[in-house]
Formats: structure tokens, sequence, C-alpha cells
């Protein structure tokens, strides 16, 4: 059951960046999910980093005074941001398969 949690996580994870992508390439803007080596899953990074995407969102969606910064800087990093949440998210695969891999190992498992 783990295992059908972490992959249907990961799913709703990559579409909801792809939708991201979307969005940002209407702007002009491009994301590299580049496939890095990725030897751990680390939870708290991967919610560092979406919540850094988050207040990227709202600071686009909210900027109005003159004190925000510019529209295109904000999608810089909006696109800088979807790109480590790739990364970290890559760990989750990654995780999945280590942990199917070691089930699959263990006696208590073959009934």
């Amino acid at each position: 059951m783990l295992n059908e949690l972490i992959l249907q996580h990961g799913i709703g994870l990559t579409a909801a960046m792809q939708r991201e992508q979307r969005t940002l390439a209407i702007s002009g803007f491009t994301v590299s999910m580049s496939e890095q080596n990725v030897t751990a899953f680390n939870a708290g990074t991967l919610v560092a980093v979406a919540q850094h995407n988050l207040d990227l969102t709202k600071e686009l969606t909210y900027a109005g005074d003159d004190h925000s910064r510019p529209a295109e800087s904000i999608f810089t990093g909006l696109v800088r941001s979807l790109e480590e949440i790739g990364t970290a998210a890559s760990g989750i695969a990654a995780a999945q398969q280590r942990a199917s891999v070691s089930s699959s190992h263990d006696p208590a498992n073959k009934r």
C-alpha cells in the first residue's frame, strides 16, 4: 500500500509540474527537467522547494504595488523552483524502486 501511495503522489506531482511548465511556456519561459543522479529522497527538501514555489506563485498573483518585483524576475524564480522540485521529486521514484526491491527480497513477504 505504501508503494502505491508513493506512486500515486508521484503521478499527481508530475501532472502538477507539467501544468506549471505549460503555463510558464505560454509566457515564454522554458523549464529544463534534467535527469540528475538522485540517490535519496528527502521529504523535507521537497516540502521546502514546493513551499518556495508556492510563495513565488503568490507573489506573482498578488503583486500590484510599487514594491513588487517585475513579473519576469518572478517567472525566472518559478522556473528555477520548478527545476528544484523536479530534482527533489525524482527521488520519489528512486525511493519506491528501492522499497520495492528490498520488500521483494524480504523473506516475510514470500508466503
